[in-house]
């Protein structure tokens, strides 16, 4: 039966062979090939656990590789029943959250971009208050000496 601990679904050695339809040797092999690091039981340091991110990848490796729940729906075993349902929770998890993280960006940028939209419509009436002063004359007439007067 998968162990959950911090969120995370953690599989035996026995299981993920099972899983796999190999031996426990092969799986074995399989994960040391593949570099995979196995997180090392808390209570018992020689036990291996595997994430459903192990399995999936020895899955991807050797994909003929059977395992039992891979067969008829109806001669799944309990065990290989409550995975399915782990690992559809999981992923369906991982999908809202990663809607949830997608809206909440999408929020982040909108507000970014009102407050770039509004810099840029002061930064154009600056400008255009600029452009204004210098095409006006800035000094104002004199007279001199009563004679017409000059700019």
């Amino acid at each position: 039966m998968p162990v959950r601990s911090k969120g995370i679904t953690l599989y035996t050695l026995k299981e993920v062979a099972r899983l796999l339809g190999v031996d426990d040797q092969t799986t074995r092999r399989w994960a040391a090939n593949a570099s995979i690091e196995t997180i090392r039981d808390d209570v018992d340091q020689r036990r291996r656990l595997f994430t459903s991110e192990h399995v999936e990848m020895l899955r991807k490796l050797h994909p003929t590789a059977g395992g039992e729940e891979r067969g008829d729906p109806a001669k799944l075993s309990l065990d290989a029943l409550t995975i399915q349902i782990e690992e559809l929770k999981r992923s369906q998890a991982e999908v809202v959250d990663a809607v949830k993280a997608t809206s909440n960006r999408l929020s982040e940028m909108q507000s970014a971009l009102l407050s770039i939209t509004a810099s840029m419509a002061t930064i154009t009436e600056a400008i255009a208050t600029i452009v204004t002063q210098r095409a006006a004359p800035t000094r104002e007439p004199v007279a001199v000496g009563g004679r017409d007067t000059q700019w």
